[in-house]
C-alpha cells in the first residue's frame, strides 16, 4: 500500500500520516510513504511538492521521517512522478 503523504518537510509528512500508520499496523499491511515530486503550480501547491526544494532537502526530509516512523509495516518511500523527480536540482 502507499500511504499518500504529499508535505514537503518531515513533521507534516508524519502528522498528516500517522492515522494511515496505526491502520496499517493493525491490518499487518506494509506500506509505503508516497512524496510528490512536480515544481509547484496552480494544482501543486508549493507546501505539498519537494519540487522546489530539491533533491538534498528532500532526502534530508524522508530521512528523518523514516527515523520518527514506529512501525514495523514501513517498507520505504514512492515518488509520484518519477521524470520529475529524474530531474530535480541538487
Amino acid at each position: 500500500m502507499t500511504v499518500l503523504a504529499y508535505r514537503d518537510n518531515a513533521e507534516a509528512i508524519l502528522a498528516a500520516a500517522a492515522g494511515m500508520f496505526a491502520l496499517c499496523d493493525a491490518a499487518q499491511t506494509r506500506f509505503r510513504i508516497g512524496v510528490e515530486t512536480q515544481p509547484p503550480s496552480p494544482g501543486v501547491p508549493d507546501h505539498i511538492t519537494f519540487g522546489d526544494d530539491g533533491q538534498a532537502a528532500m532526502e534530508a526530509a524522508l530521512a528523518a521521517v523514516a527515523e520518527g516512523i514506529q512501525s514495523s509495516q514501513f517498507d520505504g518511500f514512492a515518488v509520484h512522478h518519477l521524470g520529475t523527480w529524474r530531474t530535480m536540482r541538487a
